[in-house]
């Protein structure tokens, strides 16, 4: 008979291979099709769009560079990182630095709706093209020269209990990433600024809806219904995350070691649904962004049957 721990560790495990397999499918479809959709002309000519255009090529990465990986090692104990030190650099780097490009470009196409909906003159025309791709260029190179460490510090360390683990050599950046990074550039202030961001741009949405066009109501609803899905998706991982912090250097049984490696898996999976959930969240919210779908799978449809229609006349001539 199984014991609890043991339960546990069976519902981790096979949660993480279809769970994971199931954000990786949809989140690399969803990202693709954002990235078609809003470079077509009719979207590519808002400033929001570049936005989106941004986070949809840094979910392309992010989504297949961890999910991949961390399902292999966790579910079938396939894990580079521990026999490749060049590995286990660069995949913690680009772990840490693609969720925090990926939530300030949330954070930053939110601010982009929230002045386009102003009142004031002077924060709409903060609202352009030219000042989103200037703010996407300083977040990708921010985050990028941020992360830095993860590549200096970060690398195999064999304990004593014959196991190896990648993990950071520095104590102070270990500290820096369980007390700073995951609590309060994960959680907290994404949180708060999309929350305070979401409520403004929705007060003003009230105010402003009639004199806005349809398309730009649309648009700004779903980055709201986004706001929506990335404050619920985070908040169980901020809490976990204070929670394992806090309780960092107890003494633990194993059947609560098991439950909490199930909860962080838990957590941090639906925590990672954020870099798969925004092609579905704009479905969802807004009836143009299903309108260009449909225009442009027709248009996909017409020309296969356009070149099924040519291949069979050069067969018969």
């Amino acid at each position: 008979m199984l014991t609890t721990a043991e339960i546990l560790n069976s519902v981790g495990h096979n949660f993480i291979i279809y769970f994971g397999s199931f954000v990786v499918i949809s989140g690399i479809f969803g990202n693709l099709m954002n990235l078609c959709m809003f470079s077509q002309k009719p979207l590519r000519r808002r400033s929001f769009s570049h936005y989106i255009i941004a986070l949809s090529v840094v979910n392309i990465i992010q989504v297949p560079n961890t999910l991949i990986s961390r399902t292999l090692a966790e579910a079938f104990n396939i894990d580079p990182t521990l026999t490749n030190v060049k590995y286990c650099k660069f995949r913690n780097y680009s772990d840490f630095a693609g969720p925090l490009i990926s939530l300030s470009l949330v954070c930053l196409a939110s601010s982009d709706r929230c002045m386009s909906t102003s009142r004031s003159s002077a924060y709409r025309e903060l609202s352009t093209i030219k000042i989103s791709r200037r703010l996407i260029l300083i977040t990708y190179l921010f985050w990028l020269i941020h992360n830095i460490p993860f590549l200096v510090y970060f690398n195999i360390n064999h304990l004593a209990s014959n196991h190896s683990v990648c993990s950071s050599t520095s104590v102070l950046w270990a500290n820096y990433i369980s007390y700073f990074i995951i609590p309060i550039l994960y959680c907290v202030l994404p949180i708060t600024l999309l929350t305070s961001l979401g409520f403004k741009t929705y007060k003003n949405i009230n105010t402003l809806q009639r004199r806005q066009r349809k398309t730009d109501v649309q648009l700004t609803s779903m980055i709201l219904i986004q706001t929506i899905i990335v404050v619920l998706s985070t908040t169980p991982y901020c809490v976990f995350s204070i929670y394992a912090a806090s309780t960092k250097y107890l003494v633990k049984d194993a059947v609560r070691t098991s439950q909490d490696a199930l909860l962080e898996k838990l957590t941090r999976y639906v925590f990672l649904t954020n870099f798969a959930s925004g092609f579905y969240s704009y479905i969802f919210s807004s009836k143009a962004y299903r309108k260009q779908i449909r225009s442009a799978f027709k248009i996909l449809c017409q020309c296969r049957r356009a070149n099924r229609v040519n291949s069979l006349k050069k067969n018969t001539m």
